[in-house]
């Protein structure tokens, strides 16, 4: 589990530290606070095995696909797309060393001389840099490397070139898996199997069927089935009627994932940005009661980022149905003397604030 971190130049961070983070930690904070730049962060070191990661953070952001350049693609991971030369992101872990991962800009136009490399340096190669050198080190052995981009692009991860400063083979990842979501995306392959595969562990597909009772209780059962070769989730009434679950709604759909990702997500993280949407605000309790025990149960540590009042006393409510406030905690991101600072709550101090109708937004 991962319990802190450090940030410095990356995004809207020029020098952050979170700690004491929970099993579930809620992330709050007003607009632009920098609340899905954190979980990008903890996204962003996997990119030493998975290069799709930058390609990722671009579709989680919305942004379009016409990106061409090295500095199209990475420069937006630097402190307000500033000069900076280098960002970094050091993660501590329970019981483990921590993990410091590093990016740097690496310029084109350089030549030898006496043996030493220097930079050629003109109004073109002054602005923007030709690829992105990263290490990741774990306290035990570091890894690091070069992604390069060839001169035409069509989006894809596969196109993303590393090349490895040592023979070192094993990546020293940060932590386990880790899912990032915000929105709906039943549709993917990967769900629909996993819903396949849940059906042959009855714990798993009572979970399943409980949570999505919550929207309707007409539902009795869900099941993977293969139309014209490819997978869907299908939910089937008390009537005995097959519903595709893409036509059941949003918030159907979206706790579906949201409890496929846990049960598929042992001992790793999940980090949901915006997990409120798409859920009336009548089902905060009962849902994250569901997801919460799951996580706990599993050892999948969920982050969760919100500014509703209503979901954040729901999620202290249900952790306290669950006799596990120790394992809550509220992270609310601000201003403190002009730099950004994370606010700390624990389950028990979260009650007081609430009680006393402290602003938890």
């Amino acid at each position: 589990m991962v319990t802190a971190m450090e940030i410095k130049n990356f995004r809207c961070f020029e020098d952050f530290s979170i700690e004491n983070l929970t099993p579930v930690t809620i992330i709050g904070g007003k607009n632009n606070s920098g609340k899905t730049a954190l979980l990008e962060a903890w996204v962003v070191p996997l990119s030493v095995t998975f290069p799709s990661v930058f390609w990722d953070l671009l579709n989680f952001r919305n942004i379009g696909v016409n990106i061409s350049t090295p500095t199209q693609l990475w420069n937006p991971l630097f402190y307000n797309m500033s000069d900076n030369e280098k960002f970094s992101i050091q993660i501590f872990q329970d019981k483990n060393k921590p993990v410091k991962f590093t990016a740097s800009k690496s310029y084109g136009g350089m030549v030898e001389r006496n043996g030493a490399k220097k930079r050629l340096f003109s109004q073109e190669s002054s602005k923007f840099f030709t690829s992105l050198k990263v290490e990741i080190d774990n306290g035990i052995y570091k890894s690091s490397g070069t992604y390069t981009l060839p001169n035409q692009l069509s989006n894809t991860a596969n196109e993303i070139e590393f090349k490895p400063d040592s023979s070192v083979s094993k990546v020293p990842l940060p932590y386990g898996a880790v899912t990032l979501c915000r929105s709906v995306t039943t549709t993917r392959t990967s769900v629909a199997e996993s819903v396949s595969q849940m059906s042959l562990d009855k714990h798993k597909k009572n979970l399943l069927v409980d949570t999505m009772k919550n929207f309707d209780s007409d539902i009795s059962d869900v099941n993977m089935i293969l139309d014209n070769g490819s997978p869907y989730i299908y939910v089937t009434l008390n009537s005995g009627k097959h519903i595709p679950i893409s036509y059941m709604g949003d918030g159907i759909n979206k706790s579906v994932e949201i409890l496929v990702d846990i049960l598929n997500l042992s001992n790793g993280i999940l980090l949901i940005d915006e997990v409120e949407n798409g859920f009336h605000y009548s089902l905060y309790q009962s849902l994250m009661k569901i997801f919460c025990q799951t996580a706990l149960d599993v050892h999948c540590q969920i982050i969760l980022t919100s500014h509703n009042r209503d979901f954040i006393e729901a999620t202290l409510s249900a952790m306290e149905q669950l006799g596990r406030l120790e394992d809550l905690s509220y992270q609310r991101l601000g201003f403190y003397k002009g730099k950004r600072k994370s606010f700390q709550f624990s389950g028990d101090s979260l009650f007081s604030a609430f009680e006393s109708n402290m602003e938890m937004r």
